[in-house]
């Protein structure tokens, strides 16, 4: 006899932990069991943090929005014509770390083969999801990733017994494994750890955080709201101490600063890090001083002008300049930043050319010169405070001398302790994936090139700056042109190979990704979760919850 079909239902719990389900009856001539998910005794969140950019803000104790990534064309549209009217001292304004705060409100997708699974705070599954953070956070990018996993983790074994088809051929099978890109023999899972794994409830929260901030107030943030999960959980009479850390982009900072730098080692198990810019990335340098790139440029800054006004005044953002540790590989290890001119006449197809820009320390170089002869440096002083805000505050302290310049200083001095802090910091069970993919190209370095022969490009007198790349600087009596070269080297379209294989030293599993020259499928920095990352990660996510001795004790 054919078994009956099943209808999923969602279900929440009341202040005792009890679990409640409404349902209706169905005909008598179309019978129709109804499903209602219950959990283990042992609960294991995983928390996603997203990248810089990816948690929606509002104007603080207001409910207006400050940023909101759009989603979707419809969404898109209304949103870009927008920004598109916004000059860099409205952007300034809005964007300001000190009056905006995470917009826990945003839109919540939640598809309905997961809507039974989605138990908490709430009367409808999209209630529950941002109860669970999930609104705060950029729909398109984040909650069908957060969705599979809340699936695929509740769904391990077939009635306890045999694994799901999923599991079966994209978890276990060896083929499969073989294009994950380990970086160390890999430690596959069989089946006994999984019946292990699968003596827990994984729920999936998201922890949204002001990236305009310092990473280091985002962690003391993201704690409080792993206190609250831990809480709600031991509440309703499960077994909950610690939480799974799942981060994107930046969030891996924030990730390694709640372990390393505001006390939260013991609350966590474990930390799956996915394109993180370990040791930054020369991208922040080019939208500096350039701007973004394609439609971002038009949310986020389209010249240098609109894009140095917020970033100049955001820690967070700072905090992903390259670090000391930085250097590029180009056939050796070298200093990021550089200015390219052609070899001399005199001798055909001779070799260019290069002068390394501010080495050393770059903070003192590059960040913090205000040396009119240093023309690549990254800030110029007239473009930080369009709005007058910074000038405002000064006037009000005549005691501070230090000027708009100083203001951006303080910001930068945040970032550098920021970095000299967390150096080397991870927590002892991480795992990470990155790309080193040609077809992703990244700045690994910033090249600026001169159209002519040039001598002495390392200072020069700055003539005129098209704020989007192209630069006329005077040398001694010449006028030289330089522009800033398109990114080529390996990586993600962000974040380059170099930072990405940074962590490699403290992870205890690393999954490089080189797309289809490896026969793996490519992917870019801000939409990195595909079938395969999809994979490493629940693998990822399996071993580290097989370390908790909760489970041992189930």
């Amino acid at each position: 006899m054919a078994s009956e079909p099943l209808r999923p239902i969602p279900s929440t719990r009341d202040k005792h932990g009890r679990l409640c389900a409404d349902s209706v009856t169905s005909p008598e001539n179309f019978p129709l069991r109804g499903e209602i998910c219950e959990w283990p005794k042992v609960v294991i969140p995983v928390v996603f943090l997203p990248g810089i950019m990816g948690s929606n803000l509002k104007v603080k104790d207001k409910d207006e929005r400050a940023w909101r990534v759009p989603n979707g064309a419809f969404d898109g549209i209304p949103a870009l014509l927008k920004y598109w009217r916004q000059d860099a001292a409205k952007r300034q304004q809005i964007l300001n770390p000190d009056s905006t705060e995470v917009d826990r409100n945003g839109p919540a997708a939640v598809p309905w083969e997961i809507a039974h699974y989605l138990v908490g705070e709430g009367k409808t599954p999209q209630d529950v999801a941002r109860w669970r953070g999930w609104g705060a956070v950029h729909r398109e990018s984040y909650n069908p990733v957060m969705a599979d996993l809340e699936q695929k983790l509740a769904e391990v074994f077939h009635n306890g017994e045999t694994l799901t088809e999923y599991w079966q051929q994209e978890i276990v099978n060896d083929a499969k494994q073989q294009t994950w890109g380990a970086q160390r023999e890999l430690d596959p899972l069989d089946e006994e750890q999984l019946q292990k794994v699968a003596g827990a409830a994984y729920p999936v929260h998201a922890v949204g955080y002001n990236w305009l901030k310092s990473n280091r107030q985002s962690a003391q943030d993201v704690m409080a709201e792993v206190d609250k999960i831990l809480d709600y959980y031991r509440k309703l009479g499960f077994h909950c101490d610690q939480v799974i850390l799942l981060t994107h982009s930046m969030g891996g900072l924030v990730g390694r600063a709640c372990t390393s730098l505001v006390g939260g080692a013991a609350k966590i198990l474990g930390i799956v890090h996915a394109v993180m810019p370990t040791i930054g990335a020369p991208a922040i340098y080019k939208r500096m001083r350039a701007g973004f790139e394609g439609v971002e440029q038009i949310i986020l800054g389209r010249d240098a002008a609109e894009a140095t006004c917020v970033l100049a005044h955001a820690p967070g953002a700072l905090e992903l300049l390259p670090t000391e540790e930085y250097f590029a590989k180009m056939g050796q290890k070298r200093h990021w930043l550089r200015a390219t001119h052609p070899g001399s006449g005199m001798q055909r197809n001779s070799p260019d050319v290069d002068t390394l820009l501010g080495e050393g320390n770059p903070y003192d170089t590059i960040y913090l010169s205000n040396n009119p002869t240093d023309w690549w440096r990254l800030v110029k002083e007239d473009l930080i405070d369009p709005a007058g805000t910074d000038k405002k505050k000064l006037a009000a302290n005549p005691d501070d001398v230090q000027g708009v310049f100083g203001i951006y200083t303080d910001n930068l001095e945040i970032a550098r302790i920021f970095h000299q802090q967390l150096k080397n910091q991870y927590h002892p069970n991480t795992y990470a994936f990155y790309g080193a993919d040609k077809d992703q190209p990244a700045w690994n370095e910033i090249q600026w090139r001169a159209n002519s022969e040039a001598t002495n490009l390392h200072q020069g007198e700055l003539v005129e700056d098209n704020l989007n790349g192209t630069l006329h600087v005077k040398i001694g009596d010449k006028i030289v042109r330089l522009e800033m070269e398109e990114k080529r080297a390996a990586g993600d379209g962000t974040v380059p190979e170099e930072s990405g294989e940074a962590a490699f030293d403290y992870c205890t599993q690393m999954f490089k990704h080189e797309g289809e020259a490896k026969g793996q499928p490519s992917y870019g920095h801000q939409m990195c979760f595909n079938s395969m990352t999809l994979a490493v990660t629940l693998h990822s996510i399996a071993k580290i919850a097989a370390t908790s001795p909760l489970l041992d004790e189930a």
